[in-house]
């Protein structure tokens, strides 16, 4: 239980209770927040004493506030109301909570905020009236926004460039609609956008990304988008290692441009209406890849060596036209039979220093013993694949 004694600090500038798991106030404990005014910091994530209307309210009152993490609290009741007078806010998480609440046409002087985190809660209402007033701003400093898992509606505004300081945009599984901006392309500080399991609808060009030249990190997987990239060869002006823009409209070919892509650790362009042949550069141009995704299209094609996936990758091929090819290495498993037979009669050494000095070698004579269910006894050695 929260003691009572806390809200007479009244000279308190920052108080941090994060992760202290407090779920009540002792009984009969008077005041609140509002005795507290020279909180500039208030840090309580991680507890349900905070799911209480009064001490809710008692927010309104700390006009010196700067920083509010009130995420994973429990909290049901609105919030927002209550912090349309703190000027000074620069820094707001309300993520991780159930607050059902429609949000405001603005904040209290937008310009300030930073960080606005309210992923993960039950908010209504029009985002594009709310992101108005931050694109408004002379300067705007915001960096990061995050309202994913919500139930927030309407369009991106055609200003969204504006927010120049912006690193990381988050609103996923919301219900926005319409077009996304090409303003978007000259966001040079952002980091990560994630925009998927929307309604957005329209074109995807090359001009929404013109400078993002900072992007790792592009998600805008389920929506009603259709890429259509106008520039023959075109290169990104990005390093992504995720990407995920499945049940988007990419095809009728493979999107020759991901091949530039050569630090993608996930990539998934699932049922994306690809109706081509695999090209061969997908199964050697990612050696970090530890998730890859092309189901549900019309790919044909042999399947690649996929060997280079790491234990616990994931890997889903279904729903299209692969077939399995001949193993490259089968041509010298002639060899490798004559190779082994010899170096049980002659010696370990005779079969493994060709082993060593040839990598294709090494490989088919692996499956070679692994293909024969081999009884051969061999020596333990180490090598690269």
């Amino acid at each position: 239980m929260l003691p009572g004694w806390i809200f007479s600090l009244q000279n308190l500038a920052l108080l941090d209770l994060t992760n202290c798991y407090i779920s009540g106030v002792n009984p009969g404990t008077h005041g609140g927040f509002h005795s507290m005014p020279s909180l500039t910091t208030l840090r309580v994530s991680g507890n349900t004493f905070m799911n209480s209307s009064s001490l809710l309210s008692g927010l309104s009152s700390l006009s010196n506030l700067r920083f509010l993490d009130v995420s994973d609290c429990d909290i049901s009741s609105p919030v927002l109301g209550n912090l349309q007078n703190l000027s000074l806010m620069e820094y707001l998480d309300l993520s991780n909570n159930q607050i059902v609440e429609e949000i405001p046409k603005s904040l209290s002087n937008p310009c300030n905020f930073t960080t606005l985190d309210l992923s993960f809660n039950k908010f209504s209402g029009n985002l594009s009236e709310l992101l108005e007033r931050f694109c408004e701003c002379e300067s705007p400093e915001l960096e990061l926004l995050d309202f994913s898992n919500n139930y927030l509606i309407r369009q991106l505004p055609e200003r969204l460039g504006k927010l120049k300081n912006l690193a990381s945009i988050h609103l996923a599984y919301n219900k926005l609609t319409g077009t996304i901006p090409d303003s978007l392309g000259s966001l040079s500080s952002l980091v990560l956008l994630d925009l998927s399991k929307n309604s957005l609808t329209g074109f995807v060009t090359e001009n929404h990304f013109a400078n993002l030249t900072a992007l790792d990190t592009l998600r805008v997987g389920d929506n009603k988008l259709v890429f259509k990239v106008n520039v023959n060869n075109w290169i990104p002006p990005f390093k992504l290692s995720k990407l995920s823009i499945g049940s988007c409209s990419l095809g009728p070919q493979f999107p020759s441009w991901i091949q530039s892509q050569t630090n993608l650790t996930e990539l998934d362009v699932a049922n994306a209406n690809i109706s081509d042949t695999i090209p061969n550069w997908i199964w050697t141009t990612f050696p970090n890849l530890s998730s890859l995704n092309i189901s549900h299209n019309n790919i044909q094609g042999k399947l690649g060596n996929v060997t280079f996936f790491a234990p616990g990758a994931s890997l889903d091929l279904s729903n299209n036209h692969l077939h399995g090819t001949k193993d490259e290495d089968d041509d010298v498993d002639w060899i490798l039979v004559i190779l082994t037979l010899v170096g049980l009669r002659v010696g370990f050494w005779v079969v493994i220093i060709p082993l060593f000095i040839n990598k294709r070698w090494r490989n088919a004579y692996y499956h070679f013993l692994m293909k024969s269910g081999s009884s051969f006894k061999i020596s333990s050695f180490c090598y690269s694949m």
